[in-house]
């Protein structure tokens, strides 16, 4: 009866109107990116200083502009790897034979932003075991060296994700392995394996799409029409989703061979997401529990039932703290500001949907289908503003006044409609993969 009263709950669309959705969204993505592929061809043969020479194999050039990917890739595999591998191999003897562990101003531009990113990590290392510490009923348990061993993790120390002190194992389940050593380790070669492979592909990408480039190069950006600042909005979010996997993905599957601390999941890819909710809690699990374990909780009532102004209050509270941790600027100010937007919205809409009227009137005129189009009809703007919030971050105040001219000074109506469209096809897409998801859980 469970069964298919869930199944009942999350009615499918039909499998033709689905179709649709997705060839009208896959066509359009192909489009504004074989427009986005021939505007970087184009500069190819320019003398843009970013623009490095690259794999001989291709004959192109390649965007090197992203001092970020950059520091990752070659830290992480000429310089930390050595390391990591050490550091899980003694973590591994320490477990095996012991019952507890005991563990420059002339910096230049990339060390010195490698230094600000750790102490950003370490910081909220730093927090989470305070804050876990002042809940613990037994203090003992947590002490210096335990503090050194969570905060000086190494594979998560310089990039992350936070993954909160109370998700620490305890010594006592440290030989309650739910899988053996050889289980472990084929999982890590093959997850290690994957994580190598994205990265080739965003090596890859970088030949012949130039994102970073256009993002520094505002003269450039603001040349773009519509079709090409579309296909580079969303190439420019699938170059991060894939660069934090990347990163993020090697540290999760570090984390669970050592079977030291349980790891956040990996962040979840952004075309499946359509809701600003959704997005944090998916994107980035890690920082996600940390702002409701220590922040979104604790300030306000702790029972189920909490009200729309707490709701809007404590979300008010985790955003400030994600303007504060992220930096001072106003790019990050604009990016938090539509983020605080968006949820608040996102919350004033699920708390109508529960009122009687909207059951009455909405729930009771319309079949589940018709509900679900509305819905997708209703969310398209939501996830158009969470798309155009990215520029801000990922490009700066420039970039993100740029895709605010284009998209509200020199669109036409006709083009506001056809993108409408497109998002509107991949809510569609994106909130039937969550229900096919939920339907398939029991």
């Amino acid at each position: 009866m469970i069964k298919m009263k869930n199944l009942h709950d999350q009615t499918l669309l039909y499998r033709s109107e689905i179709l649709c959705y997705f060839i009208i969204w896959t066509s359009g993505i192909l489009y504004v990116l074989f427009i986005l592929l021939e505007i970087s061809s184009n500069l190819k043969t320019s003398e843009i200083p970013d623009l490095v020479v690259g794999w001989a194999w291709l004959g192109r050039k390649k965007d090197n502009s992203c001092h970020e990917w950059r520091i990752w890739i070659t830290f992480i595999l000429y310089s930390l790897s050595p390391w990591i591998i050490l550091h899980s191999v003694v973590l591994f003897l320490i477990k095996l034979f012991y019952n507890k562990e005991y563990f420059d101003p002339n910096l230049n531009e990339e060390m010195s932003y490698l230094l600000l990113l750790t102490v950003y990590w370490h910081n909220l290392r730093c927090l989470s075991f305070v804050l876990s510490f002042i809940n613990l009923s037994n203090k003992t348990e947590s002490n210096y060296t335990h503090f050194l061993a969570y905060s000086f993790y190494l594979p998560c120390f310089f990039f992350g994700p936070i993954m909160i002190y109370e998700k620490l194992i305890p010594a006592s389940k440290n030989n309650d392995h739910v899988k053996t050593f050889k289980k472990r380790s084929v999982t890590l070669i093959i997850k290690v394996m994957r994580c190598l492979f994205w990265m080739l592909v965003v090596e890859f990408v970088l030949h012949f799409i130039y994102i970073n480039v256009f993002l520094q190069n505002i003269k450039v950006l603001k040349k773009f029409g519509i079709i090409a600042l579309s296909g580079f909005g969303f190439t420019m979010g699938q170059f991060f989703f894939i660069k934090y996997t990347v990163v993020y993905g090697l540290a999760i599957a570090i984390a669970e061979f050592d079977e030291y601390i349980e790891p956040p999941k990996p962040p979840k890819c952004i075309s499946r997401i359509h809701l600003y909710s959704d997005m944090w809690r998916s994107f980035d699990e890690g920082l996600y529990k940390f702002l409701k374990t220590y922040i979104y909780i604790p300030s306000g009532d702790i029972s189920g039932n909490v009200g729309l102004l707490t709701k809007i209050y404590r979300s008010f509270l985790c955003f400030a703290f994600v303007f504060i941790w992220h930096g001072l600027s106003w790019e990050v100010f604009l990016w938090t500001t539509f983020n605080y937007i968006g949820i608040t919205i996102e919350t004033l809409a699920k708390y109508i949907g529960k009122t009687q009227v909207y059951i009455k009137y909405v729930k009771g005129n319309l079949q589940r289908r018709n509900e679900k189009r509305l819905l997708a009809l209703l969310t398209s703007p939501l996830t158009m503003m969470s798309a155009i919030s990215n520029f801000f971050f990922f490009g700066g105040i420039d970039a993100g006044m740029s895709f605010f001219e284009v998209i509200f000074l020199q669109n036409t109506w006709i083009q506001n409609s056809i993108i409408i469209i497109i998002f509107y096809c991949m809510c569609n897409i994106s909130m039937e993969f969550e229900d096919y998801r939920k339907a398939k859980q029991f």
